[in-house]
């Protein structure tokens, strides 16, 4: 029930306050040269990534076009850290970049394995 709860914040969650004429999808459509259908589509992924973030037990990382919506978001600091963040999850996702080289590969093919197995 809790996360049903969750997801329905999620999921209404308003990531800028609608009043900009240059609203976050349109951002995020402009800096990755997107369609507007198809940044809309990438934002409601983002929002099944955050969801999954908030409830996973493990380390979880996004694609790389989710990855662009979370570093724009982050731009947002209101909005994701005192909104998304602090009221609707209730915890501070950080964003944490690779390290890059192989033994990061490893933990990421790692993590994989363990989320495929169980």
């Amino acid at each position: 029930m809790v996360e049903t709860q969750l997801w329905d914040n999620i999921e209404s969650f308003q990531i800028d306050d609608g009043e900009a004429s240059l609203s976050f999808c349109k951002r995020l459509s402009r800096e990755n040269d997107w369609s507007i259908r198809y940044s809309e589509r990438v934002i409601a992924e983002y929002r099944r990534f955050i969801y999954l973030a908030a409830i996973s037990k493990s380390e979880v990382t996004p694609s790389d076009q989710v990855d662009q919506a979370w570093h724009l978001h982050l731009m947002y600091t209101e909005s994701y850290w005192n909104i998304l963040c602090k009221e609707i999850l209730g915890v501070e996702l950080h964003h944490l970049p690779t390290k890059g080289g192989i033994a990061e590969q490893q933990r990421f093919r790692d993590s994989e394995i363990n989320i495929n197995t169980h």
